[in-house]
């Protein structure tokens, strides 16, 4: 499947760039690009691809991109609806990194580390959330540089939210508070391919077994065999996005050493079977 690089309208002499458009027609084809990107969809049902999530959503839908992910919106084949779209979009740049890191920007430094995967907003968060980017759409001046940055707090602290790409698929961890599980998830990143067990990651940090897997569910919320197979699945649902590779070598590239149970497990992971998904996913680029 082909993913379109997109170059943005962002230039060095704006501070974001906001367009809305009434009755859009998603003509777009799946594509990417280098800047931070807020998308409101109003009026319509459809299906919305981030990276190797595909989800339906209904009416109103509302999620903020970190760089480099791939994304589109589509309406209900045959619907009549005439849906507005707003999109914000912004580079990385406005913000220093010394800036980034004072106190005051933590909810926005939260917003940028988890805006990876894609992130989608629901409740009245995404309501609150909606009517600071309607004002925006209608600010001038000073005005629109406040209303901007309440904007990011606001997507910061949310509370309402989902990571929609899975773990494994941007290629990249997020980046933790403690230094000895950074190391566990960067050797995972790096070593996901081949076979490691619990007790080739407790000897990096110096634990035993029991007491480094009590300490890395406590951090990631999963066991250490959950996460590793979560990884594999993520890198494998991005090649068969991204590349031409035939399932069985995507299966045993991710370290899976069994086709049948791939298979197996992936269906479980995103509902399809590997080649169910990769045809979906052609399908819905034609779309």
């Amino acid at each position: 499947m082909k993913v379109f690089p997109e170059i943005t309208p962002v230039s060095d002499e704006n501070l974001f760039v906001l367009q809305h458009h009434l009755n859009a027609d998603f003509d777009y084809p799946i594509h990417l690009h280098d800047d931070f990107e807020l998308t409101l969809v109003e009026g319509c049902n459809g299906r919305r691809i981030v990276g190797n999530s595909v989800e339906n959503y209904e009416q109103e839908d509302l999620v903020f991109l970190g760089p480099n992910i791939q994304h589109k919106w589509m309406k209900e084949e045959g619907s009549t609806d005439k849906p507005c779209v707003t999109t914000l979009q912004f580079k990385r740049s406005i913000i220093s990194d010394s800036l980034l890191k004072k106190n005051e920007f933590e909810s926005i430094r939260t917003l940028f580390s988890n805006s990876g995967k894609g992130v989608v907003f629901e409740g009245t968060d995404r309501y609150r959330i909606k009517l600071i980017l309607k004002d925006l759409v209608i600010s001038s001046g000073f005005e629109r540089v406040i209303l901007f940055f309440n904007l990011l707090h606001q997507l910061g602290i949310s509370q309402e939210t989902r990571s929609l790409a899975s773990d494994g698929f941007i290629g990249v961890h997020p980046q933790e508070t403690s230094r000895r599980i950074n190391k566990v998830l960067e050797f995972i990143f790096e070593n996901y391919h081949r076979p490691i067990d619990v007790k080739e990651a407790a000897l990096l940090i110096n634990m035993s077994d029991s007491a480094f897997s009590h300490f890395f569910k406590k951090r990631t919320g999963k066991s250490f065999i959950k996460f590793l197979n979560d990884i594999r699945l993520g890198k494998a649902a991005f090649f068969l996005i991204n590349s031409n590779k035939n399932i069985a070598e995507i299966c045993y590239e991710c370290g899976f050493n069994n086709l049948s149970n791939f298979n197996r497990q992936f269906k479980k992971f995103k509902g399809l079977t590997p080649s169910d998904f990769r045809k979906s996913l052609a399908d819905l680029q034609t779309a």
